[in-house]
């Protein structure tokens, strides 16, 4: 049970425990009547303008009590308050008990929650090279485009923005074998090509921040307007035959 659960117990308990006590000493005032049962007391008793005979009183343990009025009932002290005090404390222990089970029983489903996050967190990172800094190997390239909805065709892959492709930003293809690869009119902002064989590739796109540093570009094509190399860096690259005709080379690295 939580620290909660055992403090709303200890408040509950502690209540009934202060009304049992004053049941206790309301009980107890009746014994005050009996011990003064001795008393003398007059013929009659005055109560507002009228008399009452004493003959007209209720002798209950050899005192006298004066009886209720009419209308009035008298209050009945002692064991039936007590015993209804008691069963509402044992119903609010058995509701706080249920509340506290229910609460472990979430914590037990939250645990295997965060257990499952966890496995498939794991699952995607082995499988997801879309951020990561290693070489993934050419299988989990190959799985990438195909997430990507590139197409393999004619021995290479086609990676066309009018077909449905979309490189994730940052992707990984460090090391791999895309000889021919076709990419047009994507965004391929920051996707680390370094070390790659991109002999005979076409790029056609956005390529801001794109690594392509001691890659194979022989032959490759970035060509267009719309082919955007600010920041792409081809330090070491092989750029023999690598064609940059009309494209935006402003502000990329390492071309002569």
């Amino acid at each position: 049970m939580s620290e909660g659960m055992k403090k709303l117990v200890g408040f509950a308990i502690f209540g009934a425990l202060i009304v049992a006590g004053i049941v206790g000493s309301d009980a107890s005032d009746d014994s005050a009547v009996t011990r003064n049962a001795g008393i003398p007391l007059s013929d009659t008793l005055t109560v507002g303008d009228a008399g009452i005979p004493l003959s007209d009183t209720l002798t209950v343990g050899g005192s006298s009590k004066i009886p209720p009025k009419d209308g009035e009932v008298e209050s009945e002290k002692g064991g039936d308050c007590c015993d209804k005090t008691l069963a509402m404390l044992g119903e609010l222990i058995t509701k706080v008990d249920a509340l506290a089970q229910q609460q472990d029983t979430l914590a037990q489903q939250q645990d295997t929650l965060a257990q499952q996050q966890d496995t498939l967190a794991q699952q995607v990172a082995g499988l997801n090279v879309n951020q990561g800094n290693g070489g993934p190997t050419q299988e989990e390239v190959e799985q990438l485009l195909r997430d990507a909805n590139c197409s393999w065709r004619g021995e290479k892959w086609n990676c066309n923005s009018a077909n449905g492709a979309a490189i994730p930003l940052g992707s990984n293809f460090s090391g791999s074998n895309l000889a021919g690869a076709g990419f047009g009119v994507l965004d391929l902002t920051g996707v680390n090509f370094s070390g790659a064989n991109l002999s005979g590739a076409t790029f056609t796109g956005d390529l801001t921040g794109a690594d392509f540093t001691n890659a194979n570009l022989a032959g490759a094509t970035f060509s267009g307007a719309m082919t955007v190399l600010m920041g792409a860096d081809f330090t070491g690259a092989n750029l023999a035959g690598t064609d940059f005709t009309n494209s935006q080379t402003e502000g990329a690295i390492g071309l002569p």
